[in-house]
């Protein structure tokens, strides 16, 4: 299995289900290391600087919503004010770790973050059964894994380049500006309010002001209800009064018109009077003669009097029906004015009242795409935070990953290797199809493979056929027939060599052996799976094959169950078939031994 595995595979591969959110910054950042290469990433990180300024200030771009004055809303005490001093308080651990290194830090510090890589190795998918097996044993060991890793020069620069990446990242904000519509639309809301509270007063104002010009008024107290207005019935009153004294001034003219004929006639009277006595007239000759003149004068005198009592009588009331007159038209101007006041008090209220309408569809429309974002925001934010906090426990789990990558690296070589110098064509062919059998083309875990290799491992035994001919297999010799067909051959061969028992026996051990391997690689062995190899036909001949001659692995497995728990002088299987926790361990070792056995941090 050589080659390099890229993170994001085997993120995928032994990732809990659920455990990795669609574009999450675990995502990312595992996409960001596939593009650039692992090896060159690191080498990246390694050169540049961690910017505790810089770092500080994208946690400052990131947490809390800005407020219209530019300033971000992060009040004490609140979530995000929190998440703030969260992120900020690692990102100083996290520049401390890069400049001094584990042994640097104070216990305390030192404390926190070999118990956050713990946790992440006892819970890492390939390895979380393997802790349960190792029982009261395992805290004791992942911490000192743990604290390997810490101090490992790969492990630090990957906390660096971690730490470089995710210090980056500046997270989308469109909640502030939904936030900022949504208040000022609040604001709007409340001022429209004002707006309406005064509009209504003014139309009520105008409607009290105008009240008494109406011809008709409610009055609970008056008969029926209803009355006539005040200033209505005093502006009909004026007219009324007006009107009085325009027949008045009528009267007095046709009064002075007499008077002025009457003055007139007395006047050719004077003249007649003037002839008389002068001779030029005979007082015999007229029908009637008038007064002396004196007589004449003094009646003249007395018309004219009158008259002039006419004409100041007129002018008098002329000026009272003009006066009534203007004070009705002064009311009614009055009336005109209000009635618009209150026209153009309605039209406002209307158009405040339309505002609000408008004013709440937007505000609800707002608000509710405001706290969507926000919802979002506040998701990214602790995305964000959880990020900077898990750095030392992504480290690990990477950690992790790597070494099993390594260790499925020199299981692939070690198959490679023996199909080398092996003299059999069948199995040097075989070997070579199980060296890259659970990698795909670009070198990555076949997961789906291995998935299908494993269930057909753990199949019953069973009878098969194969080319005409009927076999009864166990679920490594069915493993083996799949892996044969996989290596090219015809189905005649594989009958004539499945015939062979010696090649069957050794060859299905190894097939078995190399699916349990990749299987732990990936996360994919269960306790169910070992208590089913417990119980199979052919995990003894695979254990004890697997162990014969490796005092590398005899060693590791001295070290995880006590040295003389196992004789080795005789069958391992047989001895430890019972306990599944011990056989799950060496199966552990088997695919993994220098994770185990503490020979790589």
């Amino acid at each position: 299995m050589a080659g390099t595995v890229s993170p994001e595979v085997v993120q995928k591969a032994v990732v809990e289900p659920g455990g990795m959110a669609p574009e999450s910054l675990e995502q990312r950042t595992a996409d960001a290391l596939q593009k650039k290469g692992q090896e060159e990433a690191l080498n990246i990180a390694a050169g540049r600087v961690i910017d505790k300024d810089s770092q500080e200030r994208a946690a400052n771009e990131n947490i809390g919503l800005r407020k219209a004055d530019g300033t971000k809303d992060r009040p004490d005490p609140s979530d995000a004010k929190d998440r703030y001093d969260t992120s900020v308080a690692r990102q100083v651990l996290h520049e401390k770790f890069d400049r001094v290194g584990y042994e640097g830090l104070n216990t305390g510090e030192q404390t926190v973050i070999k118990k956050q890589v713990k946790v992440a190795i006892l819970n890492h998918p390939a390895l979380r059964d393997y802790f349960i097996a190792r029982g009261a044993a395992a805290d004791g060991e992942a911490a000192t894994m743990a604290e390997r890793y810490l101090k490992n020069p790969q492990y630090r620069a990957r906390v660096k380049a971690l730490v470089v990446e995710r210090g980056e990242i500046i997270l989308e904000d469109k909640a502030s500006a939904a936030e900022i519509e949504r208040v000022r639309l609040e604001k709007e809301k409340t001022d429209l309010a004002a707006e309406k509270t005064k509009a209504e007063k003014a139309k009520t104002d105008a409607e009290n002001d105008l009240k008494e010009h109406n011809p008709v008024v409610d009055d609970a107290s008056a008969p029926g209800g209803k009355r006539a207005g005040k200033i209505f019935e005093q502006i009909n009153s004026l007219r009324t009064e007006a009107a009085t004294k325009n027949a008045e001034v009528k009267k007095l003219q046709a009064d002075r018109q007499d008077l002025t004929e009457d003055l007139n006639d007395l006047k050719q009277d004077l003249n007649l009077r003037k002839a008389i006595d002068q001779g030029r007239v005979k007082a015999t000759s007229l029908v009637v003669t008038p007064p002396d003149e004196t007589t004449l004068k003094g009646e003249m005198k007395k018309v004219q009097g009158g008259i002039t009592k006419a004409d100041a009588d007129i002018l008098s009331a002329q000026k009272e029906a003009e006066l009534k007159t203007r004070q009705a038209d002064s009311y009614e101007t009055d009336r005109q004015r209000l009635t618009q006041e209150l026209k153009d008090a309605k039209t406002k209220l209307d158009q405040i009242e339309e505002q609000i309408k408008t004013n709440d569809k937007d505000l609800t429309t707002k608000t509710a795409q405001a706290n969507t974002l926000k919802a979002e925001k506040e998701r990214l934010e602790k995305e964000y935070v959880k990020g900077i906090q898990d750095i030392f426990a992504d480290a690990g789990r990477e950690r992790v990953d790597a070494l099993m990558k390594e260790s499925a690296k020199q299981a692939s070589e070690l198959m490679q290797a023996e199909a080398t110098k092996e003299t059999d064509a069948r199995k040097k062919r075989l070997d070579e199809h199980l060296a890259r059998r659970w990698l795909d083309a670009k070198n990555n875990f076949d997961k789906t493979r291995i998935t299908s290799d494993r269930a057909e491992l753990m199949k019953p035994a069973a009878d098969i056929a194969i080319d005409g001919e009927t076999f009864y297999l166990n679920g490594a010799e069915q493993a083996l027939v799949v892996a044969l067909r996989g290596s090219g051959f015809t189905e005649p061969q594989i009958r004539e060599m499945m015939k062979d028992t010696a090649f069957v026996s050794t060859n299905s051990a190894t097939v078995a052996q190399e699916i349990l391997t990749y299987s732990f690689l990936t996360g994919g062995l269960s306790q169910k799976d070992v208590i089913a190899i417990a119980k199979s036909t052919w995990g003894k001949g695979m254990v004890d094959k697997a162990l014969t001659g490796r005092d590398d692995l005899r060693k590791a497995v001295d070290t995880a169950l006590g040295k003389g728990a196992i004789k080795w002088s005789e069958s391992v299987f047989e001895q430890i078939k019972h306990n599944w926790k011990w056989l799950f361990l060496i199966l552990a070792i088997l695919a993994a031994v220098g994770i185990f056995a503490g020979t790589r941090g």
